[in-house]
């Protein structure tokens, strides 16, 4: 989503015109006229051998709670949750295959 206009989104956030957002929460959506939709996303399906190779746009909170600083890289894999939508403010570099390796 992004705000056209300052407005106060569904959650009681302040909105600043321009400003980007993902709407997680389930169940309808009443479009408001200050907000433009944007982007539909869908959740990726992670399993014991995918990752997503993800890039911080802007500094921002993750959905984990993990502060993230623009420019900074991480993974997300099955260890921290089973499904991950791209956040506004995220990048999507590249689905990563996970290597298992023996001890050989």
């Amino acid at each position: 989503m992004k705000a056209v206009r300052k407005t106060v989104d569904t959650n009681g956030i302040v909105r600043q015109p321009g400003e980007t957002w993902l709407h997680r929460k389930t169940g309808y959506f009443l479009e408001d006229p200050d907000v433009e939709i944007t982007d539909y996303r869908y959740a990726y399906v992670l399993n014991e051998f995918t990752a997503l190779h993800l890039k911080a746009i802007e500094n921002f909170v993750d959905v984990y709670g993990k502060e993230r600083k623009a420019g900074d890289e991480w993974l997300v894999d099955r260890s921290i949750t089973d499904t991950h939508i791209i956040d506004a403010q995220e990048q999507l570099i590249t689905e990563k295959k996970i290597i298992i390796l023996s001890s050989n």
